[in-house]
């Protein structure tokens, strides 16, 4: 054993890798040939541009949902990079589509650093987009779009008419009741 301590002494070889060479890579040979083949071998990187986290795609999305606040936002895109989807009730195409298109970086999300800071900065690109929009057209307008938006989303929804009919009963029991002062 004093021999090969010199010999590696000499060429440049550290006990660490030693141990590496002698006991590591047998290890490593047992657990391949039980396991299968890992998708990156130990001590090699990926490549660089598939590590990196794309803001871009992050802050897409929470603008494409109109989504203002962060911690919903976190835990929207945190789902996102799972593929067995929890939400029953949620599954649409628009969902699927989601959880398709966002899992890698969803996943590289969930493993990022600065999870909040990088979330609130998308949601503060849908701020800005929202008051852009808001800017540039009349408040009525405005509020006339929100509506016929939040119109269509009731009338895709299965329970549209249970909605209005409890909207309705709201406005003229409650509302009108409200309006006469009695005291």
């Amino acid at each position: 054993m004093k021999d090969i301590k010199w010999v590696f002494e000499h060429c440049g070889v550290t006990r660490g890798e030693f141990f590496y060479a002698v006991k590591v890579k047998d290890t490593f040979s047992k657990v391949v040939s039980e396991y299968g083949q890992p998708e990156t071998l130990p001590g090699t990187s990926m490549e660089k541009s598939s590590q990196k986290f794309n803001h871009t795609l992050l802050a897409d999305f929470a603008k494409s949902r109109r989504i203002t606040d962060v911690q919903i936002l976190m835990w929207e895109y945190a789902h996102l990079a799972h593929r067995d989807c929890d939400r029953s009730s949620e599954i649409s195409k628009q969902h699927d589509e989601d959880h398709i298109e966002h899992i890698e970086n969803a996943r590289k999300f969930l493993h990022f650093p600065d999870r909040k800071r990088a979330a609130r900065n998308a949601v503060d690109v849908t701020r800005a987009a929202i008051y852009a929009e808001l800017k540039r057209m009349p408040n009525i307008k405005y509020i006339e779009n929100e509506s016929l938006k939040m119109g269509e989303e009731l009338v895709k929804r299965g329970d549209f008419q249970s909605l209005v009919g409890q909207a309705m009963l709201y406005l003229f029991n409650v509302v009108s009741f409200h309006k006469f002062k009695f005291f």
